[in-house]
């Protein structure tokens, strides 16, 4: 990769097929790897011991080399189900460690992840699979490496090392980044004059 400080992380987490690409601004030399585990037991010395070993695998594979930014799917509170679950520790773990290498990790939300491949905050995964493919002429083995991949190209473009190919792909960068787009101005209401009493 031509300049390591500028690499970013993109991370789409799931205790079954993490998906993790490491990369910088050339496109041709970004690495990935997928990262899977089965259950360790139900109770929490076996739960913490899935998570512990996963994470430590994710983080042997990053490496110690700088870290501009990690971009990470947020949780999707929708399909979590109960209030702390797998997926939540296991996030909460992860997230722990990702902060030693940089403060800079942006949670990217579902919805505008798919704006960002999509041009819509909607969309099935093949569909996601489907933009990705046509507009970055990607072929890739998962939806998990597909959601991988839409966040690194998100990444670049929030950390200006590539430029939008739509307006929505801006938009969601910036949403990530917390940037409010400026609201449009409403036209000044025309009011018609008050007809003025005749003199005769």
């Amino acid at each position: 990769m031509t300049d390591v400080a500028k690499n970013i992380l993109a991370i789409d987490a799931s205790l079954t097929s993490t998906a993790v690409i490491q990369g910088g601004a050339d496109t041709d030399s970004y690495s990935l790897s997928v990262f899977s585990s089965l259950p360790c037991g139900k109770n929490v010395v076996g739960r913490i011991a899935r998570y512990d070993d996963l994470v430590a695998r994710i983080m042997d594979w990053i490496g110690d080399g700088p870290i501009a930014a990690v971009y990470i799917e947020g949780y999707s509170f929708a399909s979590m189900g109960n209030a702390v679950s797998g997926i939540a520790e296991y996030g909460g773990i992860l997230r722990w460690h990702l902060v030693e290498l940089t403060p800079r990790i942006f949670e990217v939300a579902p919805s505008t992840l798919k704006k960002f491949c999509t041009g819509v905050g909607k969309g099935t995964k093949d569909m996601i699979a489907a933009h990705l493919t046509k507009r970055y002429g990607v072929l890739l083995s998962s939806n998990d490496e597909y959601d991988a991949y839409g966040l690194y190209r998100l990444g670049l473009v929030a950390e200006g090392l590539a430029e939008p190919e739509i307006a929505a792909q801006r938009e969601a960068a910036d949403t990530v980044l917390g940037i409010k787009s400026p609201k449009k101005k409403r036209p000044a209401p025309t009011v018609a004059p008050t007809p003025q009493p005749s003199m005769f």
